[in-house]
């Protein structure tokens, strides 16, 4: 058994420090937040322009396989905003994360590596919702039933990306 395996902090025993935000963790917050709330006003502006039905899902090749009520919309921004809060309550707690190298060593270099992978995942997540919003209400207004289909499998691989990134990042902090 290695060295580093005698160092590692137990799960019971990881300490809760307090670390400041970064600044790029607090411009992530803004961003988010600013793009969070444009798109429920967007939502708002453009309801009344909106059919009474309007597209709600999109099959893999981007064509609208259900239509809905226009009210329905509004779960999209009731999502994204549970998911924003939720995800900015859940960076408050970096030593409940699971860690694979924590010691006493590197610990606030891992507690703020988790909480800035929380922090970029949540405006990815957000944007993605932003743009379904946007995309929903622009295909509804055109009267088009459907759209890129590439667009979500990006946003998706972005934010699989973005985890993978983290992660090695993780391991290298020792």
């Amino acid at each position: 058994m290695s060295d580093n395996w005698k160092k590692m902090i137990p799960v019971e025993d990881k300490p809760k420090i307090d670390i400041p935000k970064t600044s790029l963790e607090r411009f992530l917050d803004i961003i988010s937040f600013i793009a969070m709330v444009g798109a429920v006003i967007y939502v708002s502006v453009m309801y009344t322009k909106l059919p009474e039905k309007v597209p709600m899902h999109f099959n893999g090749r981007g064509e609208v396989d259900r239509y809905g009520d226009k009210a329905e919309l509004w779960i999209l921004p009731a999502i994204m905003v549970v998911l924003w809060v939720g995800l900015t309550m859940l960076e408050r707690y970096p030593h409940t994360f699971n860690y694979m190298n924590l010691t006493k060593d590197n610990v606030e270099q891992q507690y703020q590596n988790a909480r800035l992978m929380m922090n970029v995942l949540k405006t990815e997540i957000t944007f993605l919702f932003v743009y379904i919003c946007w995309e929903i209400v622009q295909s509804a207004i055109r009267g088009s039933n459907e759209w890129a289909a590439l667009q979500i499998p990006i946003f998706t691989g972005v934010i699989m990306l973005t985890v993978i990134l983290f992660v090695i990042r993780s391991f290298r902090l020792k």
